[in-house]
């Protein structure tokens, strides 16, 4: 049984309500519990029904950000990735898969995909640019001769086993002598502009001596179109459809920029995957 763990603000509660659908739907077999973050004000988590997960609403966990003593700081963005970080830490499973609110299952979730013998079935990613600056920092941070790459896949679903945030939170404390809370809110920020999963990647690669844990095999893929990305529609839809495709998700800035008959296509879509 896995954890699954998403964070929503206000203005994606209603993707959220068609998450928990693609959880019901995909997802039969796999729920232990299902953590829903608000990064926004409390008075947001009132609005969430835990009915929209079907049969899965007693295993629906709400929880806020300030619940969980992570501060409104930078962008939502950089609070997001916060929160995903210290509500994971929280999980006592083994694993725990983290979602954005658009982010939909659209296919039958099997374990197999995702853990074998071989470990995590996750590919190894470059270190993008506009991340090498965050990625340097940890590098020096943690001590590491660089892999130059970290844990994949690029975005979510993200899998984070629990025991290693934990142990990331500890040895942030032994060391600084300050919560992670603290240490990563600093460090989030210009200049050094750490993210959650190349904090992630870079404390497994120390704690481990390597990617050991990762099969470097991925047979399950998510399509992302990310804000700024509608005019590669065409290309990310064609995707959509192919059996590896786990999950999609849409940026509503970048749905907007869609043509009409791209929004239909994309509703198509979903009334296929039974999502409408």
């Amino acid at each position: 049984m896995l954890d699954f763990l998403t964070v929503v603000f206000d203005a994606e509660l209603e993707f959220l309500k068609t998450q928990a659908k693609s959880f019901h739907l995909y997802a039969p077999d796999s729920v232990r519990t299902i953590w829903v973050v608000v990064n926004d004000n409390d008075s947001v988590a009132e609005k969430i029904d835990t009915a929209w997960w079907g049969g899965f609403a007693p295993k629906v966990r709400i929880v806020t950000r300030d619940y969980l003593k992570v501060p409104n700081y930078g962008t939502g963005w950089d609070s997001q990735q916060l929160c995903k970080l210290v509500a994971a830490s929280r999980s006592q499973q083994i694993y725990c898969i983290v979602f954005d609110a658009k982010t939909w299952l659209v296919r039958e979730l099997v374990p197999s995909d995702l853990f074998d013998g071989n470990g995590i079935n996750i590919e190894l990613q470059q270190i993008q640019p506009a991340f090498q600056d965050g990625w340097n920092f940890l590098v020096n941070e943690f001590g590491l001769k660089d892999p130059k790459q970290q844990l994949g896949p690029a975005g979510v679903p993200y899998i984070f086993r629990t025991d290693h945030i934990r142990e990331l939170f500890t040895w942030v404390m032994s060391k600084y002598n300050q919560t992670f809370i603290e240490w990563y809110s600093k460090h989030s920020m210009y200049p050094t502009l750490i993210t959650e999963f190349l904090t992630y990647s870079a404390w497994v690669y120390k704690s481990e001596g390597g990617y050991h844990s990762v099969s470097n095999n991925q047979p399950w893929q998510p399509v992302n179109i990310g804000r700024g990305e509608g005019f590669i529609f065409d290309e990310k839809f064609a995707e959509m459809s192919l059996p590896s495709t786990l999950t999609v998700s849409i940026h509503r800035d970048a749905y907007n920029e869609l043509s009409e008959t791209q929004k239909s296509q994309w509703a198509t879509f979903l009334k296929e995957k039974r999502l409408d």
